[in-house]
């Protein structure tokens, strides 16, 4: 018992010793001081714990560094083969080669020794011949070989040099994909560069409390490459008119946009209907409330029949409904020329349950974003188009469609890239605003889709 806590003192002793020592180096408070050895002292014993107890790592049985004998990676059979493989570089001015011992992996720099010569047939040969002879013939034996993007192994070619990374194993598998994803990353930034174009990149996340991202300011964007939201409530701003030429980057928005509602209420049921039958909206076939060309008609007359049911209820459910139009004028016209042929009043149906869900719709939580080219008052009955209370212009506007959109507003004078423009929210100033781009395109439409499914209605059906 005395030497246990003679031992505690002693260690308490150099502890403070320690403390001292790194006060006095750093410049910092005794409190911070403390803080810093008890991360280092967390640091030795994980490591102290991961050598003790942690599994060696499973190896890949690629050709470099496989001893065929022992059945197993040896660091020798590596060094000679390695330098063999050097021996095929033979007109390269430099080879750098780096063996990280903590993820079995190696990275391998070759410096050209004309800059020019990497478009040669001999530089081809080459590379093919390293690749296929040394790497390829071996892995396939595997099933581990799957061309240049292979988990296993990646090869990147700079102006004045090249790379080959190859990895042995989930360590290094990891590492290889990081490098994968800055070299993805570099080559977008470099094309963004070239181009003078200002992106920001997002991904799926929850939105906290009910609030609806309408995209990010473009000056703050373009001056520091950084992220400032512009936000509403969900109830306050429910109704949208999203415009812009086309090409301006309407629909790219939209899917953004509901991909934002749907994050920041998961349980709000969405109908959809995209006239023209989009590749953006592509990934909702299946889905119940999905309508494309002439079957709109009956996507809005099947949201209407819902409206009309929550207001004779009074509203006692307050679930969320939301209706996304695309190309509406386009629609409005086609429906228009049927009606004069076959002597009916769809066109008329339409415009009116909009424009009675426009100007009802907020009290009941029941939504609408409508996207089109042209903005026209004649498009909206009873002048409905003043409902919205929110207003997004992409691109570039006509003097004509500023003056519909934008009376007496101030409005900046200056071009706007794909997915830019202005917004105008209810209570606010005008606004420009910058649409992010998904970094994951696929991804964000399963997020969509799954959250859809998982809604009150669980109205997704799954196509073969």
């Amino acid at each position: 018992m005395v030497k246990t806590i003679f031992l505690l003192l002693v260690v308490l002793f150099w502890y403070g010793v320690a403390v001292c020592v790194v006060q006095t180096v750093k410049h910092c408070t005794t409190r911070e001081a403390a803080s810093f050895c008890i991360q280092k002292i967390k640091e030795v014993f994980a490591w102290s714990w991961k050598e003790a107890f942690a599994k060696p790592p499973v190896q890949y049985m690629t050709h470099i560094g496989w001893d065929g004998e022992r059945q197993c990676f040896n660091p020798k059979v590596a060094d000679e083969e390695l330098v063999e493989l050097g021996k095929l570089f033979q007109f390269f001015r430099c080879i750098d080669i780096r063996y990280n011992e903590n993820v079995y992996a190696y990275r391998i720099s070759v410096v050209y020794g004309d800059a020019g010569q990497k478009n040669s047939e001999e530089f081809k040969t080459l590379v093919t011949k390293v690749l296929g002879g040394c790497l390829a013939d071996h892995m396939m034996k595997y099933s581990m070989w799957c061309g240049e993007n292979s988990s296993l192994f990646m090869v990147t070619l700079y102006p004045e040099y090249m790379e080959i990374a190859i990895a042995r194993n989930d360590a290094g598998k990891s590492w290889l994909e990081a490098l994968r994803k800055k070299r993805e990353q570099a080559k977008i930034e470099d094309q963004r560069k070239a181009q003078g174009i200002c992106t920001l990149e997002e991904v799926w996340g929850e939105n906290k409390g009910d609030r609806m991202t309408w995209g990010y300011d473009a000056k703050i964007a373009h001056q520091y490459q950084t992220k400032s939201s512009i936000q509403t409530g969900i109830d306050t701003h429910c109704h949208a008119l999203i415009t812009g030429s086309s090409g301006s980057g309407k629909s790219v928005a939209v899917s953004y946009l509901l991909g934002r509602r749907l994050q920041a209420d998961p349980n709000t049921h969405v109908f959809v209907c995209d006239y023209k039958n989009s590749e953006d909206f592509r990934f909702l076939h299946g889905y119940e409330n999905y309508y494309t060309g002439e079957m709109c008609y009956d996507g809005i007359m099947a949201f209407y029949r819902k409206f009309n049911e929550t207001r004779e209820s009074g509203g006692a459910e307050r679930e969320r409904y939301l209706l996304i139009f695309d190309e509406y004028p386009a629609f409005l016209n086609r429906l228009q020329m049927l009606d004069k042929q076959n002597k009916e009043k769809r066109a008329a149906d339409v415009m009116n349950a909009v424009s009675e869900v426009l100007m009802l719709g907020r009290g009941l939580h029941f939504g609408i974003w409508i996207v089109t080219q042209r903005a026209d008052a004649a498009l909206f009955a009873n002048g409905s188009r003043d409902n919205f209370m929110c207003i997004l212009a992409l691109g570039r506007l006509s003097k004509e469609q500023k003056n519909m959109l934008f009376s007496g507003e101030e409005l900046p004078e200056r071009s706007y890239q794909q997915g830019e423009g202005v917004i105008l929210l209810d209570g606010r100033e005008v606004e420009e605003v910058k649409i992010p781009w998904v970094t994951d395109v696929p991804g964000w439409r399963k997020h969509m889709l799954d959250t859809l499914e998982q809604s009150a209605d669980g109205n997704v059906r799954r196509e073969g």
